[in-house]
């Protein structure tokens, strides 16, 4: 802060860092409005707010980067058993891509409507994610009415 210490070892704010500190209250996203109030009390007096936000978006930006780092491998490793169960005489690396395009298409429709309904962003690691679940899920509904090679093979020997 710029101000001035008091006794009290409290720094008086200049105008442009109360007005800074009043939109920060005013836009902070938090349900009762007064999530920059909360947060400054839990600053020591040697610190100042400035510093408070700074190490919170750069928190913030951090958990966003491992979510990512998590989530888009966890995805592309949910699409190999639909990609293969897809193959059937077709090109791998088209097959695979096809498969990532409709997983990831469906999961930001789905991120879409979450995103419209609560003002907030649409690229989050929650999307790939959501590409992974849909990416299981359908390896799982192609898969469900298939009969594994090892049962095809008894039956055909027990028709004998």
């Amino acid at each position: 802060m710029t101000g001035t210490f008091t006794s009290a070892g409290q720094a008086d704010s200049s105008p442009a860092e109360l007005e800074v500190a009043e939109r920060t209250d005013l836009g902070a996203g938090s349900s009762n409005g007064n999530h920059a109030a909360e947060a400054g009390s839990h600053v020591s007096a040697g610190s100042s707010r400035r510093t408070y936000w700074e190490d919170r978006k750069r928190r913030l930006r951090r958990g966003r980067l491992v979510g990512f780092a998590l989530c888009i491998p966890l995805w592309a490793l949910s699409m190999v058993p639909l990609a293969r169960e897809s193959m059937e005489g077709r090109e791998g690396v088209l097959v695979y891509l096809t498969v990532a395009a409709i997983s990831l298409g469906v999961a930001a429709v789905i991120r879409g409507v979450y995103v419209l309904l609560t003002k907030r962003r649409i690229l989050s690691p929650w999307i790939f994610v959501m590409a992974a679940f849909v990416a299981i899920a359908g390896s799982a509904v192609q898969g469900a009415g298939e009969v594994p090679a090892t049962d095809i093979s008894a039956l055909d020997s027990s028709g004998e």
